[in-house]
């Protein structure tokens, strides 16, 4: 056999694949024989594929090929002649074999043209192992991509997609390295398209399964980073993809190089709003009904994932171990999306809390105003969440202490950079889990606060009053009833009387009028509260009970939202010498606060052990104890002397409440429970003050609060009929007012003085016939009747223009198109218990 140098293989001629083919198999190794037949004569007979299928395939190829350098028509004509073994089952594995072969070992003299036919080849077989090898050999493992750089982008990314969809397909990496080759040396012939697949397919797959391929995923993402643009649309995915893994501890460390690429690039503040966004809610879109997976469960452990690894970034990059100067920002910016991210779950709540003490151990010296507000608001939704759930309280409680601790440090140093009222609320808010020291510096701040701001009043009170009283002390303390430290709550009493004491009321009495506001409200939510709580059962209903050998037992810790027992009394002695001082200058209407003090509540059946008279049986005019003559005096004093209405109102509404209690009311004096029979007569008859509103709306407001009184002193047993009748006729002509209260009242006068109000029915139902007829007044008027037809003794002497005014009371309510069907039904039920009421020659007179 001849054997021929390897310069002149490559000078020889072009020629045709045909006759390159025909002289060159003469000098391979791996011929069957010296000599053979005219290549158009082989081309024709079957029997020459399978001589050159032995010539290809012989047992000295690999040696042959990677010793010899064919020509470029030699090669062509191999490709020529053997192609066709491609579309054969049999054939196939062998021929790719060779071809790999072929292409690695001749690789420098294969032209553009059998390049592009090789690239199209493989691109028609699709992604198998040897087509993946052979495009690795034919780009130099993505080094050279002469002849087909335009198609090798979409190429690859349709292999990426295919791959990585599979869970566990055998050929994944292998395209993922073939990918990372080519955007490593390629990058500029990526297409857009192209790489927006590969990215997105590759953080899918980061995403949904943390396995062997997870690395190599990440490599892919770094080297688009490095050695290319990553496209803007797929921003969001990559963060997203980032922020999943550096939750894992697998590949925590590779995560954050991603990010810390990212955040360091162009797109570095593209990235970081899209982690705030994250924070937000906004940045991951929402699925629909429709997209929802069947494993929400599991969707909703990769969103929790996310925001978590969004917490970490920004916390890492901005004042972490890993902080970015690129991106760096005032931790203020970010400390409010993560308000928002605590309210998903106590793991992320946790997180947070961790990089916050992190923040304020690292930089807490060097923090702004603002980012301590941020700071605290924070830390007081996380205080709501530990008390709310107790799944935070488990997981977050103990560093949410730690913090508050670092924050005390920094105010004791004078390092702060905030008022400090915001760090003691805080404390306020968990006191009874903060250790005793804490609370011990909470109380003398309180203190100490209090009295700079009795000071502070005192000493600018008479160039500024007005605003100090109205801007500062009255919102101040109006809160004293919240406080819970009882020496904080008697040091704001005593200020809040001292204003009342040194308030000017030569310009406007509206702000003492204020001031007593307050302790009035103060008094009255004590008074109720600790009714409730104190108090005894009654015998036989008596509001009177016999005091106890020894006052009940002081409560040693005052309960929020009310006064302790010491303060009350504080209360009570202030007010004894306020009014001792300024009762030549306090007008009347500060009987509304003496009426109110002694107002024994509304719903308890209970008496306050500190509202008590003693019976004796003892001679003395006076009997000891509390005692209910002198306050009645000072109400018959005020109702029949004041002529202001806003003391009479609050008389009105208080006395309604002490009338109840008949058995306490029976220890005033006859001549003082015969005057207060007067009080209802002079509200209604007398002139009063009308300089806030006109004569009719102040009968109005006075038919609005009168009958409630009027109808408990009908409750008194042995009271005279004249007495009842005079009081029947002012609640009827308190209807005519059109008060509803009025109409309530009538229906109770009916049954209590049925005869009393029979003389006084026509007038009754005229009244109710004019009233403008609505939906609100229905019912109380259909009550009123109904209840009325039942009482032979109001109706036993009703006449026909009796029986017309009621059908003129009833008719408007039928009507089908202005009341809804309940309304018109139970009037049409009342109409037919008057009709069966009604004399049988009367019935056919009166038009129904």
């Amino acid at each position: 056999m001849t054997t021929r140098s390897t310069s002149n293989v490559g000078a020889s001629s072009p020629v045709t694949p045909e006759n390159s083919l025909g002289r060159d198999s003469t000098h391979l190794p791996f011929s069957s024989s010296p000599s053979t037949s005219h290549p158009a004569q082989a081309s024709a007979s079957p029997v020459r594929k399978g001589g050159l299928m032995t010539r290809i395939f012989g047992s000295n190829k690999e040696k042959v090929l990677r010793s010899r350098t064919l020509q470029v028509s030699s090669l062509e004509g191999i490709w020529h002649d053997s192609h066709d073994m491609l579309n054969d089952p049999d054939t196939k594995i062998p021929t790719l074999k060779v071809l790999v072969e072929m292409t690695e070992t001749q690789h420098s003299q294969l032209g553009l043209a059998l390049r592009h036919t090789f690239f199209k080849t493989i691109q028609q077989i699709g992604c198998e192992e040897l087509s993946i090898k052979w495009l690795n050999v034919l780009s130099e493992y993505g080094k050279t991509i002469h002849g087909f750089e335009k198609d090798i982008d979409s190429l690859v990314a349709d292999w990426v997609k295919e791959t990585l969809t599979v869970k566990e397909h055998p050929l994944a990496l292998q395209v993922l390295q073939l990918c990372q080759h080519v955007i490593q040396h390629n990058a500029a012939y990526m297409g857009e398209d192209s790489m927006k697949s590969i990215v997105h397919s590759v953080c899918v797959r980061a995403c949904q399964n943390l396995d062997n391929l997870t690395a190599f995923c990440l490599e892919i993402l770094d080297s688009v980073l490095k050695y290319s643009d990553l496209p803007r649309t797929e921003l969001m995915s990559v963060v997203t993809t980032f922020c999943v893994l550096v939750c894992d501890n697998k590949v925590r460390e590779q995560a954050w190089s991603l990010a810390r690429a990212l955040l360091t690039s162009q797109m570095a503040h593209r990235t970081r709003k899209a982690l705030l966004s994250i924070l937000n809610g906004t940045g991951i879109a929402h699925r629909s009904q429709g997209d929802r997976r069947a494993n929400d469960e599991s969707y909703e452990k990769k969103m929790k994932l996310v925001l978590r690894g969004a917490i970490f970034c920004l916390a890492n990059a901005n004042w972490g171990a890993g902080q970015i100067d690129a991106v760096k920002c005032s931790p203020g910016s970010i400390i409010e999306p993560m308000r928002n991210a605590i309210q998903v779950d106590e793991t992320i709540c946790y997180d947070v809390l961790f990089d916050i003490r992190r923040l304020i151990q690292k930089h807490g010296r060097e923090l702004q105003h603002m980012t301590w507000v941020k700071l605290m608001e924070l830390l007081e939704t996380v205080i709501d969440l530990c008390e709310q759930r107790p799944e935070y309280a488990k997981t977050c409680e103990n560093s949410l202490h730690q913090i508050l601790l670092l924050t005390e440090q920094l105010y004791c140093d004078g390092q702060f950079a905030a008022p400090p009222d915001l760090l003691y609320d805080l404390i306020e808010k968990c006191a009874d889990r903060r250790p005793d020291t804490s609370v011990v510096k909470l109380i003398q701040y309180r203190a100490m606060a209090m009295s700079e701001l009795h000071a502070f009043y005192t000493k600018y009170r008479l160039l500024y009053e007005h605003e100090l009283v109205t801007q500062l002390m009255i919102p101040i303390l109006q809160d004293t009833e919240n406080e819970s430290s009882s020496r904080i709550q008697y040091l704001m009493l005593n200020i809040l009387f001292d204003v009342a004491k040194t308030v000017s009321l030569r310009d406007d009495a509206r702000l003492f009028e204020s001031v007593m506001g307050i302790v009035r409200h103060l008094f009255v939510v004590s008074i109720l509260r600790t009714t409730a709580d104190t108090a005894i059962e009654d015998d036989d209903d008596a509001e009177t009970v016999v005091a106890p050998s020894r006052p009940p037992p002081r409560v040693s810790t005052p309960r929020a939202g009310s006064l302790s027992f010491d303060n009350l009394e504080v209360v009570a002695q202030s007010i004894g010498e306020l009014l001792s001082e300024r009762w030549s200058s306090v007008n009347l209407n500060t009987l509304s606060i003496i009426v109110a003090y002694h107002g024994l509540g509304e719903d308890w059946p209970r008496v306050n052990v500190y509202v008590r008279r003693t019976d004796s049986s003892s001679s003395e005019a006076t009997p000891p104890g509390f005692s209910w003559s002198t306050i009645c005096s000072v109400v018959t004093l005020a109702a029949t002397k004041d002529a202001c209405w806003s003391v009479l109102r609050a008389i009105l509404q208080q006395l309604r409440r002490v009338l109840e209690h008949i058995a306490f009311v029976r220890t005033a004096t006859d001549d003082q429970r015969s005057e207060r029979g007067e009080i209802s007569l002079h509200v209604y008859t007398e002139d009063l003050q009308r300089g806030e509103m006109d004569e009719k709306q102040l009968k109005g407001q006075i038919a609005k609060f009168l009958p409630p009184v009027l109808c408990t002193l009908l409750n008194y047993p042995y009271r005279q009929d004249l007495r009842n009748t005079e009081l029947c006729r002012i609640l009827v002509e308190c209807v005519a007012q059109e008060s509803m209260e009025a109409v309530i009242a009538c229906d109770l006068a009916i049954q209590l003085a049925p005869a009393a109000m029979a003389g006084l029915a026509l007038i009754l139902t005229d009244s109710l016939s004019r009233m403008q007829y609505n939906a609100v007044r229905a019912i109380p008027i259909m009550e009123l009747l109904s209840d009325s037809a039942e009482i032979p003794e109001f109706h036993k002497f009703f006449q026909e223009k009796h029986f017309r005014s009621i059908v003129d009371t009833l008719a408007p309510y039928t009507n089908v198109h202005k009341f809804n069907t309940f309304i018109v039904a139970a009037i049409h039920r009342v109409m037919m218990r008057w009709f069966c009421r009604v004399p049988e020659k009367m019935r056919y007179k009166i038009q129904w």
